[in-house]
């Protein structure tokens, strides 16, 4: 009685309480998982747990408790908190992007701060006005649309509106900072058709050290939306909420790019220290323009000028890298309005031909004549302009060869160069083997080198022939010289070289004399068959490619015909002018039938002796085998296998061993009988294998010895009871395989059966073996579970490997919170031909063109739908927040294969962090047949570290990665989640990035731009310098063989040289003068050695350039095209003497270097030497006569 006068004395509640609300959710829950298990057939625990979670975002759940509440399900007592329920789950649906991850609905909050995000209906702003410009100008006109909606009336009132909701909840909570901003939803925006201006608001607020809490209360609503977690809300623990939350205030800066209003009472830079890396982030994530990272670098006061350059590098390089991308665009149009060249036959003749073969120095060419009349157009398409560096030399000088690079350009096109030019840099035209150096001065601390060995130099000018006339005779001869017309008499040696090739090919690949000893064979033997045996066998040993032999047929008896008669009958004389011809064709013929001999005698089961095929051969040449000795005899036996690709082996049995052994026994019983019991020897006829295989005397009384199959071992028998029921279906399948295997093939015996089980591994039929011993009762009833089993089992593709790619896990089953999938299976191969050939031509350089080749082709494009419908399957039924698919071109696959053909396999990568994602051997994991493996770039991570991870994970299947085909996801990188610079070093390191895409990612990245960009750049120059070194160590190994010996001249061998036995204060240096084309430097080089000599380019320099030089190395220098102003401005350098030189010198000598050249050799080539000599002053000519040993060369230096 008390109890009830207690509780009547209790006020009634206004509204109903938390635990009403919960029951009635509990009812309705309880309805719906019902409901939900029984649609999909399901059952158990964790089924129920499944659709618990589900019934969180469920889009029903309203209607359901609607239609309870009408139908009488829900008690009268609980109608009130059923009401409430209902109006609280009467929502807006929020405002997402294409690309954005679905957010954590806040219908509750407990914790010390986060951050909501509010939109609804209510966000869209109908403006003609704003859709016109968003239309027009996309992403660029988001600041235009951003200052008018400040202003605009609707916007005004809205975020009135919500301060007034914002003040509410910060009165009524123990909120202490709060940051409020509405910005323009630029995804929604510009997603919607057509465009038009969408706002969402973001509230920030947090209470360190305190509890805010916010029950399912419907004052959460702002206009009938619920709040959302933004996906920039922080997520901390511990010390490190502070920073977070000011992380969180910062991210809702007036600067962000979209922002329109905004309030706080936490203002950044006062109320809290900001890092730059908040900064970077925002920037890298297109939250900020380059101009406002720049203004928030300078607010923070960290590092400023390395941020600022940072920004202002990112800028420069991304204009540069859109630039270079409408450049190729461009080109690319242009390049489809070339057409074809004209035949020039200089060009086609002389000049072309010169870089088939390799050549000490080549010479160039020159395209001369008036303007329009496509010089420059015809020069480039002789490389290809892809090829081609163009450079315009107009008003220089100094052409600049800094973008040329050997692996790329086969032809540089001087357009506009003069005739001073070339004179300037005989070196660099004749494009020797050596580097040359370029942009020398005194100092020579800018200049740099290139080696353009093997590159076609092209001159284009308007003016070359009456700047020719203003030259003086020694230039005017040089440039002369070295001009194509030069080339004729190696001209003729090609043509009578490419006459021979078409002839030889008309002649069905025989030179002259075989064309005489197929006559011959044709003449003795009158069957064309034999002749075109003849010419067969020719043409197989000359590795030429075989006509049809209709053609060949054709061929012998147009040539018999157009042969005179008394050519035909010196080929019939033995004794004749052509009995060389005769003998040779007698020897071909009897080579043939002795062949036939064998051939037939091998027919009827017999292996002749090398004795009895020369004396068969004897009988058809009607000669004697050149040697009767056992070794000559072994000697002509291997050449004449060799010569018809025969082999010594033993034949086998044509009829089973016993027979022939019981016939050979009786046969030879029967024999000694006769011979026994006759006064005459008995004469054997018409005697087949058995005599031969088994002589007379060979025969014993119980028949010869036969080879015996070894024994039979029998393996021990293992216990049934002791295998699994799985290993005993195995069993049963495996063995009646190997029966059937070893009767196929007519085989027995332990090895053979050992070989037989090794092949059912990979067999390809036991599945469809084992499916009709279950079918035809072969398996016992208690097996039939474990014979299903291992028949869904044998089922599954086998997935697509590289040779040496490691074996990954397979993915049977999954529970966890994020991984990376990999599918692939016998459906991975794309059948193409064209792209084979692509991947046969070019290997890992083809990989590109392959690729965009797949993503237009009918089986891809089928094979990525059917592959986005199950992927879109496996995220509807399970948690999944985050998913990437990407199906890429397995390289190593592609390439290992025999012949390559392409092969793709389908990357899925998916996460949801905070919830348990479980797949349970379930069917529906399969994709084609094939079951998911662990990929080897699947992320492993625990606690904190998972989301990173995943991140890592997405972003690994980057759509500029190297053999990507299709892509698809909804976290785009750098958007949804910040990218560190090292996923993509570690990527480009593993080749999965080229240095273009590593570019174009570190751009898009922002983080220390530069340092990585130049560290791209640098590994590229790097690496094509190695492989240069390793070019230019080939080309000079070919020429070293090319090397004739020098000449003997009498004062370099009498003078010069022996300075060099003795030791000097002083020595002369070698002078060697006279026209081009006498092989002066490669004389001078093989002084030396051509490896301990340094050849220095000094025709267009003042200082020559020895940072190169080496005393341990080099001995002898030889400064090429060198003047005599040169070597009077280096007199001591010359002379060659013990004190160290310091060279390069200027007013500071900051660039200055010291050499010492004591006893190395001092050479300088000139074509100019004698006419500088006279020109100089008698001081200056008298001190270079008395300091240099001078020879006048007239001839060729070398033998």
């Amino acid at each position: 009685m008390k109890r009830r006068r207690l509780l009547y004395k209790q006020p009634l509640p206004a509204a109903p309480s938390s635990d009403e609300l919960g029951q009635v959710r509990t009812l309705v829950r309880d309805k719906w998982v019902a409901s939900y298990l029984a649609e999909h057939g399901r059952g158990g625990q964790d089924a129920r747990a499944a659709a618990k979670r589900e019934f969180t975002s469920a889009a029903n759940k309203r209607q359901m408790l609607s239609s309870m509440l009408e139908s009488g399900q829900v008690p009268p007592r609980l109608h009130a908190a059923a009401t409430r329920l209902i109006m609280a789950w009467t929502s807006e649906t929020p405002l997402r992007g294409p690309h954005e991850v679905e957010e954590d609905v806040m219908s509750s909050y407990r914790g010390s701060g986060t951050m909501f995000r509010y939109s609804g209906s209510w966000s869209r702003v109908d403006d003609a006005a704003m859709s016109a410009v968003l239309v027009a100008k996309g992403h660029n006109g988001i600041s235009e649309v951003c200052s008018r909606l400040k202003c605009h009336p609707y916007v005004q009132g809205l975020w009135d509106e919500f301060s007034a909701f914002r003040q509410q909840l910060v009165s009524s909570t123990p909120i202490t900072r709060w940051t409020a901003a509405m910005e323009l939803h630029v995804e929604a925006s510009l997603a919607a058709n057509p465009p038009i201006p969408s706002v969402h608001i973001h509230f920030m607020f947090d209470a360190i050290g305190k509890t805010i809490s916010f029950r399912n209360e419907p004052g959460l609503k702002f206009r009938n939306s619920q709040p959302y977690r933004s996906l920039a809300a922080p997520v901390a623990r511990g010390r490190a909420c502070k920073r977070a939350y000011d992380q969180g205030h910062f991210y809702l800066t007036p600067l962000k790019t979209g922002a329109i209003l905004h309030a706080t009472n936490a203002p950044p830079f006062k109320s809290y220290a900001v890092s730059p890396e908040w900064i970077t982030s925002m920037w890298q994530g297109d939250k900020l323009s380059p101009e406002s990272a720049k203004e928030l670098y300078l607010k923070c006061k960290k590092h400023v000028k390395q941020y600022c350059d940072n920004v202002t590098s990112q800028v420069q390089m991304t204009q540069q890298s859109n630039l270079q991308e409408r450049q190729a665009a461009a080109q690319a149009a242009l390049l489809r309005m070339h057409r074809p060249r004209v035949y020039l036959e200089p060009v086609e003749q002389e000049f072309l031909p010169q870089f088939q073969v390799d050549a000490f120095r080549r010479r160039f060419l020159v395209l001369d004549g008036p303007t329009k009349l496509g010089k420059t157009i015809f020069a480039s398409s002789l490389a290809g302009p892809e090829h081609t560096l163009e450079l315009n030399c107009a008003s220089s000088m100094e052409p600049n060869l800094r973008d040329f690079n050997n692996d790329v350009h086969r032809a540089i096109v001087f357009d506009e160069a003069s005739c001073a030019m070339v004179l300037r840099h005989k070196k660099l035209f004749q494009g020797g083997v050596q580097p040359l150096e370029l942009a020398s001065s005194n100092t020579n601390c800018y200049s740099y080198k290139v080696w353009v060995y093997g590159t076609m130099m092209i001159v284009t000018s308007n003016t070359w022939t009456a700047e020719l006339h203003e030259l003086s005779p020694e230039d005017a001869s040089w440039l002369r010289s070295n001009s194509v017309a030069c080339l004729r008499r190696k001209i003729s040696s090609l043509s009578r070289t490419r006459r021979a090739e078409k002839q030889r090919e008309a002649n069905m690949g025989l030179n002259p004399r075989q064309v005489f000893v197929l006559l011959a064979i044709y003449v003795l033997t009158g069957d064309p068959a034999v002749a075109l045996e003849y010419i067969s066998a020719k043409a197989a040993r000359e590795r030429m490619e075989e006509a049809d032999a209709e053609d060949k047929k054709r061929y012998v008896e147009e040539l018999y015909l157009k042969t005179s008669l008394e050519d035909i009958a010196s080929l019939q004389d033995p004794s004749g002018s052509r009995q060389g011809i005769y003998k040779t064709a007698q020897r071909w013929i009897a080579r043939r039938r002795t062949r036939n001999f064998v051939c037939n005698m091998n027919a009827i089961g017999v292996a002749p002796s090398s004795e009895q095929v020369a004396e068969e051969y004897r009988k058809q040449s009607a000669s004697s085998v050149p040697t009767t000795d056992a070794r000559g005899l072994r000697a002509w036996s291997s050449r004449f296998r060799r010569s018809f690709a025969f082999r010594l082996g033993k034949m086998k049995a044509a009829k089973p061993v016993e027979d022939v052994c019981a016939k050979a026994v009786l046969f030879w019983r029967h024999a000694a009988w006769l011979e026994r019991s006759s006064a005459k020897q008995p004469v054997y006829i018409n005697i087949d294998e058995t005599a031969l295989a088994y002589s007379f005397h060979a025969a014993e009384v119980a028949g010869p010895e036969l080879p015996r199959e070894p024994d039979r071992v029998e393996l021990p028998q293992v216990q049934a009871k002791q295998l699994s029921k799985v290993v005993k279906v195995r069993t049963l399948v495996r063995d009646k395989w190997v029966a059937s295997y070893l009767a196929e093939h007519g085989r027995g015996g332990q090895d053979a059966r050992a070989a037989a089980k090794r092949e059912f591994t990979s067999a390809a039929n036991k599945r469809q073996m084992l499916s009709s011993m279950l079918e035809s009762g072969q398996v016992p009833p208690r097996l039939h579970a474990a014979a299903t089993r291992l028949i869904m089992a044998w089922t599954s593709e086998t997935p697509l490997r590289g040779p040496h790619e490691v074996e990954e896990d397979v993915m049977s089953s999954y529970r966890g919170s994020g991984t990376m999938f990999r599918y692939s299976g016998s459906w991975s191969r794309v059948d193409d031909a064209a792209m084979s050939a692509v991947l046969v031509a070019k290997g890992h350089n083809g990989i590109s063109e392959v690729c965009s080749r797949l993503k237009c082709h009918p089986y891809v494009q089928g094979l990525w739908d059917e592959f986005s419908a199950f992927r879109q399957q496996l995220v509807s039924s399970t948690p999944i927040t985050r998913w990437t698919a990407a199906m890429e071109l397995h390289v190593e696959a592609s390439l290992a294969a025999n012949p390559p053909i392409p092969s793709v396999h389908i990357h899925f990568m998916f996460d949801a962090i905070g919830k348990t994602i479980s797949f349970r051997n379930e069917p529906g994991l399969k994709f084609r047949n094939s079951q998911p493996y662990r990929s080897l770039a699947a992320p492993v991570a625990r606690g904190r570290a998972c989301k990173r991870a995943y991140d890592q994970g997405h972003f690994y299947l980057t759509p500029l990665k190297t053999g990507a085909i299709l892509h698809a996801t909804n976290a785009p990188p750098f958007k949804s989640y910040a990218v560190s610079p090292e996923w993509i070093t570690s990527m480009w390191q593993g080749d999965k990035l080229s240095p273009e895409s590593a570019k174009e990612l570190y751009l898009k990245c922002k983080k220390h731009v530069k340092q990585y960009c130049d560290n791209v750049t640098s590994q590229v120059q790097m690496t094509q310098q190695s492989n240069l070194q390793e070019r230019q160590a080939a080309a000079q190994a070919a020429l070293l063989r090319m090397h004739r010996p020098r000449v003997y001249l009498e004062p370099v061998e009498q003078e010069f040289l022996p300075q060099f036995q003795v030791d000097a204060f002083r020595r002369r240096f070698l002078v060697l003068d006279g026209p081009t084309k006498l092989g002066k430097t490669i004389f001078a080089s093989s002084l030396a050695g051509p490896e301990h000599t340094l050849e220095l380019n000094c025709a267009s320099s003042m200082e020559p350039n020895l940072r190169d030089f080496n005393n341990d190395v080099h001995r002898a220098i030889v400064f090429d095209e060198a003047s005599c102003a040169m070597v009077l401005r280096h007199k001591k350098l010359f002379q060659g003497g013990v004190q160290p030189l310091e060279l390069a010198s200027s007013n500071t000598n900051c660039y200055s270097y010291k050499v010492w050249v004591y006893g190395t050799m001092m050479i300088v080539t000139s074509n100019t030497w004698t006419a500088e000599l006279h020109e100089l002053s008698p001081e200056d000519a008298s001190w270079l006569r008395s300091n240099s040993v001078h020879v006048y060369c007239t001839q060729k230096l070398y033998c």
